[in-house]
């Protein structure tokens, strides 16, 4: 009998090598792992790579979520965001992060 492994729920956080970060988290999503995306720093959007990666992420459903430094005001253009304190309880509960 053999019963299937549980999906692993995984943290990527982007930072300096953007479009790879985006690019691994789309991956993951392929073996049916549960995969949160954090922005630690701005996405650079004039990067094509980046978009690409993006409209990649879309197609699975997946929105970044933009970590917050203390006093730092949302973008305008995001959805979603998360304080640093609310970033730093959850990412605990996470079975993998990865961060590039």
């Amino acid at each position: 009998m053999s019963s299937q492994p549980r999906p692993k729920q995984i943290a990527v956080l982007v930072r300096r090598q953007q479009a790879e970060a985006l690019r691994v988290a789309a991956g993951l999503t392929l073996a049916g792992n549960g995969v949160d995306v954090y922005l630690l720093q701005r996405l650079r959007l004039e990067d094509p790579q980046v978009q690409e990666q993006l409209e990649t992420l879309d197609l699975a459903d997946i929105s970044p979520i933009s970590v917050l430094a203390e006093g730092e005001s949302p973008p305008v253009n995001e959805d979603s965001v998360i304080d640093l304190p609310a970033f730093s309880q959850r990412i605990v509960a996470y079975d993998a992060v990865i961060s590039l």
